[in-house]
């Protein structure tokens, strides 16, 4: 069930039977969502650790591919996705009809729950990228089934990578500051804000979204605020051993890309 705070709640309260409510990633919001690009100083460092190890990667919850799968497919690697949402999926395939063949043949998209998917595939890398672990990791002990099932899905010193939010902390609860923006291409504007900890080390996004023609739409979704004693917790009781991390900072956000190996076989 969608939980709305602040501006969101009386604007869903103005609208009342007047707005469509969806999920985040479903419908419209599989486009503006999408729109958010990722940081590029974290994009370069998912295709540096896949230029050390090699070309194939697979990513969890791939969303479109805008801002990962594609990128990378374009600098040389063969690129798998598993992604839930038929809406994503559908722009994905929208937005690999207008790439060059060569660059669609190293592209492929699998729609699944990852948490239920298999597959004796190997791969070089494997990525969880744009803080999606905040939303695999509400169950601790599915979240280190999954982690053990990415180490199977590796090459010998392939490497497992994810990024998440330092930034936000379970100690306190505050909103973030509203952020808006207008496409004049597609004929849109939205309100994007998170509310940390009004449920209990949880960060609630809520998204408003108004179409040219008056159209209005309502999101909502919850993700774990992740911390560095978690990670460590959960990862530490799993196979893989830690390569490297990084600090990345944009604007008040600051993030840490996490990169784990799988050792060579003896």
């Amino acid at each position: 069930m969608n939980k709305y705070f602040g501006f969101f709640s009386e604007l869903r309260k103005l609208y009342d039977g007047k707005i469509k409510e969806c999920g985040l990633y479903d419908d419209i919001f599989s486009n503006v969502y999408n729109a958010l690009a990722g940081n590029n100083e974290i994009k370069e460092l998912y295709a540096e650790n896949g230029f050390y190890v090699g070309k194939n990667i697979l990513e969890i919850a791939a969303g479109d591919g805008s801002n990962y799968m594609i990128p990378l497919a374009q600098k040389g690697f063969n690129v798998d996705g598993v992604e839930i949402s038929e809406s994503m999926i559908a722009r994905f395939n929208e937005n690999v009809s207008k790439l060059p063949q060569r660059i669609k043949k190293r592209l492929n998209i699998i729609q699944a729950d990852v948490f239920e998917y298999e597959t004796d595939k190997k791969y070089d890398l494997i990525t969880i990228p744009s803080t999606t672990i905040c939303l695999l990791s509400d169950d601790e002990d599915r979240l280190k089934s999954l982690f053990e099932k990415i180490y199977s899905w590796l090459n010998p010193n392939g490497r497992l990578m994810f990024d998440y939010r330092t930034d936000q902390v379970t100690e306190t609860v505050y909103a973030s500051n509203i952020l808006t923006n207008i496409n004049l291409d597609e004929k849109y504007y939205f309100v994007f804000q998170e509310f940390n900890n009004f449920i209990p080390d949880k960060a609630v996004v809520n998204m408003y979204v108004e179409t040219a023609d008056g159209s209005k739409y309502l999101a909502s979704s919850e993700k774990k605020i992740i911390t560095d004693d978690f990670i460590e917790s959960v990862i530490g009781q799993t196979s893989f051993k830690m390569h490297h991390a990084y600090d990345v900072n944009e604007d008040e956000i600051t993030m840490k890309v996490c990169v784990y190996k799988k050792e060579e076989a003896a």
